[in-house]
């Protein structure tokens, strides 16, 4: 126990040392930290306090997630997408997926879709 207590604690900090953002609100997300896994291209959360309850919340085909944020006051997540070239937003819970900023158009320049 004691192991895996370091190891979480491991985690947790090389997440937040990569941007991840730990949402916390009590009404909106209540105590769970959010991650990227680009292994199965998926996105998880678990509990913050003890990380049980690990959750998948978002898989899609060729999906590439790279980084995350949490906008716990509006209940949405914003991740870059690395295979599409997206930052694409979602509700806490995975559901209702959007593109919502291209980042690099045909001659890689950085853009804003309208």
């Amino acid at each position: 126990a004691e192991m895996s207590l370091l190891w979480l604690l491991k985690l947790w900090w090389l997440l937040v040392r990569l941007l991840v953002v730990a949402a916390t609100d009590a009404v909106s997300v209540p105590d769970k930290i959010y991650w990227t896994n680009l292994v199965d291209g998926s996105i998880q959360r678990a509990n913050l306090h003890d990380g049980g309850d690990i959750e998948q919340i978002l898989s899609q085909s060729g999906l590439k997630p790279w980084g995350l944020a949490i906008d716990s006051s509006r209940c949405y997540m914003y991740f870059t997408d690395y295979g599409s070239g997206w930052i694409k937003r979602a509700h806490l819970d995975g559901r209702n997926v959007i593109n919502f900023i291209q980042m690099l158009d045909d001659k890689d320049e950085a853009r804003e879709t309208a």
